[in-house]
């Protein structure tokens, strides 16, 4: 790094510094309470109140006006306790702490002559109307994620209004011959274990997602490395707008995943197991697919240290021989996953804690590919691993002030390839699959003997060639490692009773490593090698008022990025030209990247049950690093390169966000909201020519997009034994590109304009997105009946402590583009629909007490009516059953049992249908259709069928 580049880095850790110790939580695990306690009788305030969160040793007293508050409270659920001499001390049992979020807890306490031993105990009801919110948050408890019919954390971010959800992973895509470029550079495969995931618009990777307030984004490709099991989660916290300076390199959206602590007694744990085994016994074709799920958690307190450690585990087991089924029961399709968490906390002081956790997952699934049916052992696996270890420091410095301090460490190693199996027993879970690995300096010779090419003519069951790969490997391999140690340190101050200030700042240092190669079996591969170490860091400040009739949430971050590679001398004339030739030329230092953004939040409560809210903000994202650092030495001999850019600049969004709440009874309440956005620097490629005649595409930020949407959220919360949630999001998604590979593939498909004979230049035209879905329904519907509900059968309550949740989502078809035989555009592009979707997932379970211990069975159902929805069409008919090609005719090939080998007749004879030991013309077209006829009823255009579960659950 030049000078100037050095002093600029100094002058923003210094800048960063100065601010953190000025009085001042980072993505936030802790909450606040807040609150007024007045005399019952008279309603005057009540000073020098002592008010405890019990069995945490947290508390306040009352000011001179009654007032209250109590900061740095971990995510949960607690009892809070009021008590003074003369009154009659008063419990509210059941109050919610979020994080980042203010609690409001009041109490009326009634004078007593004697002092009554017994406190007044009081369920308390936290209003569905948060005064102190300014923008859109959906938060989920551990409660409410255990009775949904779920399993991760994915399955509650894909249930919230404003996302849009592709089965398929990746970059919503369409079949057939439009697709030409399949399974190249950047553009995932159709079929991934890890979803896409477009939050209000944006694409796939503009979600920051957390566990306990720290990245586990994969900061190379984006997106989420991996996710979090339900028994791991005290809270989900899903921030879809507006969200404040402290949290950063995110464009569409946060997900926080806050872990639980250890609680009080030795050791408390629960075990739960679901199969489809014994469903799979009434129809074994339809029901059963080897899912197998184990979770195990533990809490207690270690009786070390004086006060004791309290600790908190949690495992998870799952196996299936389909993790994914589309119409029946899909071959090569297993997965293997185990995931361990873990979390200890001790009190040094009542003022200082020291908390250590993380976890250590592993994910390995096999991927299937309808070209491959008859090679499938011969196609693509994934091998995900992700680790997180982290310590954190919270000293309460007073009871207006806590600073944190964490040093953790992220760990994402990914391998995608052919599985070797020499080497690899795929019964033995509990082992890493072992792939086929081109070696990094591998000669082609060497490389044949890795990966066998695949474009070959060969003959396969359906007797008919080129249309099914049936030999060889496929073409693709890549190996990508992070390691990252983050350093963080915040400090949250009260400075009064309206007044929380928040500041602080963080430092990533990682180091990058990816090997990858798309044509390991070609003397000339798509080959791919680098490591680098990028630092990015960042602070913040963010100022909370909160008045009776105002709350604003004000503040500013700053985001910066280095790294080590280097660019061209700037004085070269166009340098991407002749890089083949002069690959050492890289020599100049790429200046830091560093971004400032405003955020603003106003809340507006207009009666004790309305409020209006308004945010505005400026966001932004570092761009990837796979396309700052991705083949900046390539062979421009090989055609359709892609080399990275090291200069480019943090992709943007404003957004606006208008809402309003408002409880219109006791459990019932409704928010609307409205938002607009502008994205700005998206990535995108640009075609470039070359001396040697090959021209290759370089990443740029060239691309642009709008959004603008309405959401309308009912929630009724439990009362009368059931409670709903229903939403609807009504969003218009445009841009230049869907995504930032599109338009390498528009280039290999329509380079060269028929007209001019010269290269095609795309104007910067707005489309509707891949993932503009224009209507979207989900509800959440929950009933719980209690211990003594219902008829008494035999002396019995048979409905007693039963439960039943529905999700159920309906969800408008996606946009594609239409075209003809020979692959033209039709129209507009992305002018045509896909059909509608919808989903209904249920959960059934019944509680009881067995052997004095806590039992409860379940039934699980996804997609409970069967229903066949289309993920994929074909974008000649929009059909996912018919391609639009007429079969053509098949020549006679002269083929019968004595005139070819016994080797060759083993492959045709099939096609012999009258068995005469020679095959007509007929006979051959017949074979090709129904050859063609399986080759285009892809099931992989279709979503999943009805899957059915049992389950119990031991609560020790």
């Amino acid at each position: 790094m030049e000078l100037k580049g050095k002093i600029r880095l100094v002058a923003f850790l210094l800048l960063a510094g100065l601010l953190t110790f000025s009085g001042i939580v980072f993505a936030g695990t802790t909450g606040k309470i807040v609150g007024k306690v007045v005399d019952e009788e008279t309603g005057e305030v009540l000073p020098g109140v002592n008010v405890v969160i019990e069995g945490t040793g947290l508390g306040a007293s009352t000011d001179l006006e009654g007032r209250y508050f109590i900061i740095n409270i971990p995510v949960g659920t607690y009892s809070l306790k009021a008590s003074m001499i003369g009154y009659t001390p008063e419990s509210k049992v059941g109050v919610k702490v979020s994080a980042d979020l203010t609690t409001t807890v009041d109490f009326k306490l009634s004078p007593t002559v004697i002092e009554s031993p017994e406190a007044i105990v009081v369920t308390a009801k936290r209003p569905m109307v948060d005064k102190s919110r300014t923008s859109t948050m959906h938060i989920a408890t551990s409660a409410e994620i255990t009775n949904m019919p779920v399993t991760t954390s994915d399955g509650v971010v894909i249930n919230t209004a404003g996302v849009v959800f592709d089965r398929i992973g990746g970059p919503v895509s369409q079949a057939g011959p439009a697709c030409t470029v399949q399974g190249a550079e950047g553009r995932r495969p159709p079929d991934t274990a890890n979803p896409g995931i477009n939050l209000r618009g944006g694409r796939g990777n503009e979600v920051l997602f957390m566990v306990d307030g720290l990245s586990i984004n994969d900061p190379i490709v984006g997106g989420q490395a991996t996710n979090m099991s339900t028994n791991a989660i005290a809270e989900v916290q899903m921030i879809t707008g507006g969200f404040n300076a402290e949290y950063g390199n995110a464009m569409s959206g946060v997900v926080n995943v806050v872990t639980p602590e250890g609680g009080p007694g030795l050791i408390h744990g629960s075990y739960k197991f679901t199969t489809d085994k014994g469903i799979s016994s009434i129809d074994k074709d339809k029901y059963d697919f080897g899912d197998n799920n184990h979770l195990l958690s533990l809490k207690g307190t270690l009786p070390f240290l004086g006060s004791g450690v309290k600790y908190f585990f949690s495992g998870n087991l799952y196996l299936t021989d389909d993790w994914g089924p589309r119409l029946h029961k899909l071959d090569h399709h297993k997965q293997q996953t185990y995931r361990t968490q873990g979390k200890l906390t001790y009190n040094f002081t009542p003022t200082m804690k020291l908390t250590l956790g993380g976890f250590k997952n592993r994910r390995q699934y096999q991927m299937y590919n309808h070209n491959y049916y008859f090679n499938l052992d011969h196609y693509l696996s994934t091998l995900e691993k992700a680790e997180q270890v982290y310590a954190k420091l919270t000293h309460q410095i007073s009871k207006n002030t806590f600073y944190e301090a964490k040093l953790g460490m992220f760990r994402n190693n990914w391998t995608r390839g052919v599985v070797d199996p020499l080497l690899t027993d795929e019964d033995k879970w509990w082992e890493d699959w072992k792939f086929k690995i081109p070696l990094l300096d591998a000669t082609p010779a060497d490389s044949l003997h890795v990966y066998q090419d695949r474009d070959q003519t060969w003959e396969y069951p359906l007797a008919v060639p080129d249309l099914f790969y049936n030999i060889g490997d496929h073409r693709f391999f890549e190996n990508r490692k992070t390691d990252q140690v983050i350093f963080k340190f915040d400090i949250t101050s009260q400075i009064n009773y309206n007044n929380l200030v928040k500041s602080g700042f963080e430092y990533n240092l990682y180091k990058v490593k990816r090997h990858y190669n798309s044509l390991p079996a070609d003397p000339n591969p798509f080959l791919d090698v680098y490591e680098f170490k990028p630092q990015v860091g960042a602070f913040y400040v963010q100022d909370k008022l909160e008045y009776k009739g105002l709350v604003m949430n004000i503040g500013g971050r700053v985001d910066f990025l280095t790294h080590d590679a280097k660019l061209w001398p700037s004085e070269t004339e166009l340098p991407y030209t002749k890089m083949n030739e002069h690959p050492e030329a890289r020599t100049e230092e790429v200046e830091p990247k560093i971004t400032f953004s405003p955020r603003l939040g106003v809340s507006h409560p207009v009666s004790e049950t309305m409020v209006i809210f308004f945010n505005y903000g400026h966001f932004y994202q570092m761009p990837r690093f796979r396309e700052l650092f991705m083949t900046l030495n390539p062979n421009l001999s090989r055609a359709n390169q892609i080399v990275g850019n090291p200069d480019l600049k943090p992709e943007k969004t404003i957004q606006q966000e208008v809402g309003l709440s408002n409880q219109f009874s006791a459990d019932l309440a409704v928010d609307l909201r409205a938002y607009y956005k502008n994205i700005y620097n998206l990535m995108a490629m640009e075609r470039l020519p070359t001396n040697v005649g090959t021209p290759y595409d370089i990443v740029r930020n060239l691309d642009y997009g709008t959004v603008k949407g309405l959401e309308v959220v009912l929630k009724k919360r439990y009362s009368q034994y059931w409670a709903l949630n229903l939403s609807y999001t009504l969003q218009y998604a445009k841009g230049t590109n869907s995504d930032w590979f599109d338009q390498y593939e528009i280039h290999a498909r329509d380079a060269m304009d028929p007209v001019t004979g010269l290269t095609r230049v795309f104007p910067q035209k707005t489309y509707y997105l891949d993932f503009d879905r224009r209507h979207s329904l989900i509800a959440n519907l929950s009933l719980r009946f209690p211990k003594g509900f219902g008829p008494v059968v035999a002396g019995i309550h048979p409905v007693q402590n039963t439960g039943l949740n529905i999700v159920y989502n309906l969800g408008s078809g996606l946009p594609y583009t239409k075209r003809d035989y020979k692959g033209n555009p039709i129209g507009e592009k992305n002018g045509y629909r896909q059909p509608w979707t919808m989903t209904t997932d249920m959960t059934l379970s019944k509680s009881l007490r067995l052997f004095n211990t806590a039992v409860t069975f379940s039934l699980e159902v996804t997609n409970l009516f069967n229903r066949r929805n289309v993920l994929r069409i074909y974008p000649i008919t929009g059909s996912p059953y018919d391609d639009g090609y007429q079969v053509p005719q098949v020549a006679d090939r002269g083929i019968s049992k004595d005139k070819v080998s016994d080797y060759q007749w083993n492959f045709e004879k099939v096609k012999d249908l009258n068995g005469d030991g020679v095959i007509s013309q007929r006979e051959e077209q017949i074979a090709y259709e129904n050859a063609y006829k399986f080759y285009v009823r892809d099931p992989m255009n279709f979503g999943p069928p009805r899957q059915i579960k049992i389950g119990m659950a031991v609560d020790f």
